[in-house]
């Protein structure tokens, strides 16, 4: 396998480890048992990795008992852009465990590290000089246990698609325009509009998927040592990867209960929900990249050059039966969603680590990197559909009852599409210094340095999409033979809603924006004196200022006399952020006993709101039935916290620390669930706020048991309470907001795992992580007071229940320790993941409700308690490795 680099020069974040709550280095990276760095971050006390839903290759992290978008990663000093615009999300498996050397998590703040969090920070360092020359592969395959089975409307990928390339078959002709209204497409003439038709490409295809979809997974690593005699060291680590995976799902959706006119305990003769599906879901990604790192080191100089280059593409394929939704077609019952995204990436680092002065005791760190990332999704498929009554297997697409409930739903088709490109380009510099000296005969360090970063980002939304009559096997029922004149009508989901704005102009509608271009600008600047101000006791003080910018220009087109040439045009509405903070910290430890350290410690944090929180984008998510919104008025939120910590260690072999905390954040972000609109009937919609302040405050609790260096247990528990208070929104137009949980806080949390190696034994690590209930986004309208005493808003607070992980992997090397044999279990326990609202308003999922279904209508009550937004459970699945290291 590969054999970690020794450190050269101490680096200020080794400096600084008092910060530094657990790290998992060196032999402690199982390459075989931990295979990415999915694996490796779950053996950090505190820290439960989580695999996002309906986002098969994205990961979010709950750091001491905190998730959401409240924390952050940093790979080789470089903190990392989230994946997802509503959330904090990282593509965690694209760096293999033979690639990394380091990584540790802090809960406290550092006044020298980026301060974007409000729960914890993750630290990742790679790999460059290699101990010695190797060369290694590593070839994995799997299955996921699951006897799914169904029909999806899939595309016909080209063989790049294994490797994660999109591929040109999917792209619209070069000479297609970017973006077209029905007005414009109207106003061609019949040949023009054929033409035009004919261009628009047809990839897809009946499939028939099973749960024999195997995994795939190669790593191929080489690297190259090299040393002179006067001790100068140099070498390369270089990884090629690639991995591929897919998983079947069941998925019950039920949206809107309508509390108003049915509140718990039910009747049974009122509408209770007003949309429903089931669904199969076929997940496929797949993901290729090359890493390559490399290192000289000279007297006390080292500098690092780190680089990766990778493509993923990720397909989910939704069938949807039994299908309710009122407010479409009342005959509509089946359904199709079909996502996909092809993600490319390019993340350069230039790093160095200098010790000067005659005794190397004045250290100097800097580094500067460039990321680059290109989101592709150049056609997104949402269908309602139809089934031919005489029995064959043939569907039309839906279209609107005659008497929608309200006009606002004219703007949400059946066909609804999230960016279709994204560019995004950020560039990211730092510069520490530190210096020792003595303080009244103590001894004591100076620290400060400098962090800059620029964010630039680019989204487009607009392409066609398609509707029309007659019934087609779901294979044809996009054919291009479809699209002559008389059939079909062309659509675009931004510009459905067409306003007339002087002679010969049609406007989008105001509400559908689509396009954005933002900036994020941040520099900041720390400084932090530590000193032993007595024999058992230390001082650490520091301030952190920092500079913020955001803004967000949101455009629409504009369409001239004639439909020539579409203009892009400004608009007058720009989201902008712009703050300065101050974020200090004060940190005191005490010593009384050898074994036995106190620590008192304050420190301020920001949290910072993503581009797409900002803007104005109004986006239909079919899979939930649910309208997301950006908002322009949102601020970064403040953190301040206050912690007290116990650290005993009574044997050098076990450590135990118990941490009481208090948390006070300024105007937290959260999604808002309300009517579209304001109106009773309305289609739902979601949209990030800035709340009123939260008080975080609990318990933390962590334990690591070394027996030599072959066994070692640890464990970690959270007890928290987090509760927003209630008063008006701080942004926004929505009602008085009531009193609940922190959106991603559940009150008790716990993540432990055991690892057994020693040579010629096999390797054993067992890994268990749990999570209690949290609330995911926050319901608003008329508080009622429920039979049982309980209190519960008209649209109830989504919520989601209590999720369990195990996973087993076991290894073992054979051959002089050069071929090692690995398998392992993941998800164990197959925990189901449950979106749900609580509509009896006790604070936990009970069961789920149960419907009767009308005639092709709205469900009705049957049984159960807690209204399903989204169940489906996680899939077991299973992996055998084999790895050879050549030399």
């Amino acid at each position: 396998m590969l054999i970690n680099s020794a450190v050269f020069a101490q680096t200020f974040t080794d400096t600084a480890s008092y910060s530094i709550n657990d790290t998992v280095a060196g032999k402690q990276i199982q390459n075989g048992n931990d295979l990415d760095l999915t694996r490796v971050l779950r053996k950090l006390n505190g820290v439960i990795v989580t695999n996002v839903p309906l986002r098969n290759d994205l990961y979010e992290l709950n750091i001491a008992g905190i998730g959401g978008h409240n924390n952050q990663v940093i790979i080789n000093g470089i903190p990392q852009r989230s994946f997802s615009g509503h959330l904090s999300a990282w593509p965690l498996s694209k760096f293999p465990a033979e690639l990394i050397k380091k990584a540790s998590v802090r809960y406290g703040g550092d006044v020298g590290a980026p301060s974007d969090f409000s729960g914890g920070s993750v630290s990742v360092e790679m790999n460059d000089i290699p101990d010695k020359n190797f060369l290694y592969l590593r070839l994995n395959a799997g299955l996921a246990f699951n006897d799914t089975k169904n029909e999806f409307l899939a595309e016909n990928h080209t063989g790049a698609a294994y490797f994660g390339y999109l591929g040109k078959k999917a792209e619209l002709p070069a000479s297609f325009p970017d973006s077209y209204t029905r007005p414009r497409y109207a106003s061609l003439n019949v040949q023009e509009q054929v033409d035009l038709a004919q261009k628009l490409p047809h990839n897809t295809r009946a499939t028939k998927y099973n749960s024999f979809q195997p995994d795939d997974d190669l790593v191929f690593g080489f690297g190259k040592h090299y040393k002179t005699k006067k001790g100068t060291r140099a070498g390369f680590t270089a990884l090629i990867m690639h991995n591929r995976h897919s998983r079947m799902n069941e998925i019950t959706t039920q949206l809107i209960p309508a509390i108003a006119i049915n509140t718990f305990p039910f009747s049974d003769d009122r509408i209770l929900i007003r949309a429903q599906s089931r669904d199969s879901v076929f997940y496929q990604n797949a993901q290729s990249g090359i890493h390559l790192n490399g290192a000289i080191e000279f007297r006390k100089n080292r500098i690092s050059w780190k680089n990766y280059l990778g493509t993923a593409l990720s397909n989910s394929y939704f069938r949807r039966y039994s299908v309710s939704k009122p407010s479409e077609d009342s005959l509509a019952r089946d359904g199709m969603l079909f996502l996909k995204e092809e993600r490319q990436e390019i993340y350069s680092v230039l790093s160095g680590n200098h010790a000067m002065g005659t005794n190397g005791k004045f250290m100097m760190d800097w580094f500067a990197g460039y990321n680059y990332s290109r989101f592709r999704n150049p056609d997104e498929r949402n269908l309602l559909m139809r089934r031919d009554t005489s029995g064959a297997e043939q569907f039309e697409l839906a279209t609107f009852r005659t008497d929608p409930i309200r006009a606002d739903d004219i703007y949400f088709t059946n066909s609804s599409r999230q960016w279709r490109e994204r560019e995004e380009h950020a560039i990211t510099g730092g510069l520490d210094l530190s210096l020792p000296f003595l303080f009244f005969s103590r001894k004591s360090s100076i620290r400060g340095g400098l962090f800059l970063s620029s964010v630039t980002t680019t989204s487009t939304a607009d392409l066609f999409q398609v509707q029309g009559r007659g019934f087609y096997p779901v294979e044809d029922l996009l054919a291009p033979s479809r699209y002559y004149p008389g059939g079909l009508s062309l659509t675009e989901y931004y510009t459905n809603a067409i306003q007339s704005a002087g002679a010969g102009a049609f406007l989008l509608n105001a509400k559908n924006r689509g396009n954005y271009t933002g900036s994020a600008n941040t520099g900041a600047s720390f400084l932090s004196i530590k000193s032993q101000v007595l024999r058992q006791v230390s001082l650490e003080a520091g301030i952190r200022a920092e500079s913020f910018s955001q803004l967000v220009s949101n455009f629409q087109y504009q369409y001239y006399e004639g439909f020539k040439e579409p203009g892009i045009l400004a608009l007058d509405e720009n989201g902008t952020v712009s703050d300065f903070d101050l974020l200090p910290s004060v940190k005191i430890s005490w010593l009384p006993l050898t074994d036995l350290q106190f620590q008192a410690n304050y420190f301020r944090t920001t949290q910072r709101v993503e581009p797409d929180q900002l803007s104005l984008y109004r986006y239909f998510d079919a899979a939930g039935f649910m309208v997301q919104t950006g908002n322009q008025f949102l601020v970064s939120s403040v953190t301040d916290h206050l912690e007290a910590n116990l650290h005993w260690q009574p044997i050098s072999m076990l450590s135990i620390s118990v941490t009481g905390l208090l948390k006070n954040m300024y105007q937290p972000v959260e999604n808002v669930v309300t009517h579209l609109a304001g109106r009773e009937q309305a289609i739902l919609s979601s949209s990030p706020q800035n709340m009123p302040d939260a008080i975080i405050k609990g318990l933390r609790t962590n334990f690591k048991l070394n027996i030599g260096a072959s066994l070692l247990i640890f464990g970690n528990a959270n007890f928290l309470d987090a509760k927003v208070q209630a008063g008006p929104l701080k942004t926004g137009s929505s009602p008085k907001i009531h009193e609940h949980d922190l959106a991603g806080v559940p009150a008790m949390s716990m993540n432990g795992g055991i690892v057994f190696q020693k040579k010629g034994l096999p390797e054993l690590t067992v890994m268990f992580s749990h999570t209690g209930d949290q609330l995911s986004a926050v319901g608003s309208g008329i508080s009622y007071e429920l039979a049982n005493g309980n209190r519960v808003t008209e649209i109830p607070d989504y919520r989601i229940s209590s999720m369990e992980q195990l996973d087993i992997a076991l290894s073992y090397k054979i051959w002089k320790q050069k071929i090692q044999l690995a398998a392992g279990i993941n998800n164990i326990l197959e925990p189901d993941y449950t979106s749900y609202q609580d509509l009896n308003g006790n604070g936990r999922f009970d069961n789920a409700l149960i419907l009767k279904e009308g005639d092709h209508g709205p469900g009705y009550y049957q049984s159960g308690t807690d209204n399903t937004v989204r169940q489906f459970r996680t899939q077991m699945s299973g992996y055998f490795s084999i790895s050879f290291l050549f030399k």
